[in-house]
Formats: structure tokens, C-alpha cells, sequence
């Protein structure tokens, strides 16, 4: 298992397949939070954006094709915040997602 140290806001690509776990503070993985114990596994072929909310360290392990790069910005536009705390605070019932192919549509629902 590789140790990787991040600052808050620090921004990671994590491509499976590869196991993290988080051994000290608070990340996000593609927008899901996750904290000291926690272990996310990053599917083959899966390239996911990772948040540092805290200072944090995390231990790795990389299967075939696996990969941690570090991102010099976040890769999140801010309109996604924004529209997610919309979400969050009228709770519809439904909500449609359109859009071209390859756009980020899948993406920005697992978001």
C-alpha cells in the first residue's frame, strides 16, 4: 500500500482499479463524503475526481490500470454546487437530466 498526504482543497484523479482508505480526515469522491476508516474501491477503468475537505491521509493500492494523479484545480464546476444545494433544499420529486451524449449526464447524477 503507497501513503498519500493531502491539504484541504488538494484535488486527486482516481482511476481503478484501486482501493482506498482514508486513515486520517475527510475526503469527498465524486461528491460522496467519506472519513478516517472509510475504504472506497474505484472500479477498472473508473476515473472519479477526489476532494480534500480536511487535511488527510490516505493509503492506496493499485490494481491493473490503476492511478492517483494530482490536479492543480478542482475539476467540479460550481454550478453543480450550486444546483445540488437547490436540490437538497426543495426536495422534487423528480428530476429529469438532459442533455447531449458524452456531456456528463451520468456523472453529474452520481454527483
Amino acid at each position: 500500500m503507497e501513503k498519500i498526504k493531502l491539504k484541504k482543497g488538494d484535488v486527486l484523479r482516481v482511476e481503478g482499479s484501486l482501493i482506498l482508505q482514508v486513515d486520517e480526515g475527510e475526503v469527498t469522491v465524486s461528491g460522496g463524503a467519506h472519513d478516517e476508516g472509510d475504504e472506497v474501491t474505484i472500479p477498472k477503468a473508473k476515473s472519479l475526481p477526489l476532494e480534500a475537505i480536511t487535511d488527510a491521509v490516505l493509503e492506496y493500492e493499485k490494481g491493473e490500470g490503476g492511478e492517483v494523479e494530482r490536479l492543480s484545480k478542482r475539476t467540479i464546476p460550481s454550478e453543480w454546487d450550486s444546483l445540488v444545494d437547490e436540490i437538497v433544499e426543495k426536495r422534487p420529486g423528480t428530476i429529469i437530466v438532459l442533455g447531449e451524449v458524452y456531456t456528463g449526464k451520468t456523472f453529474f447524477t452520481t454527483y
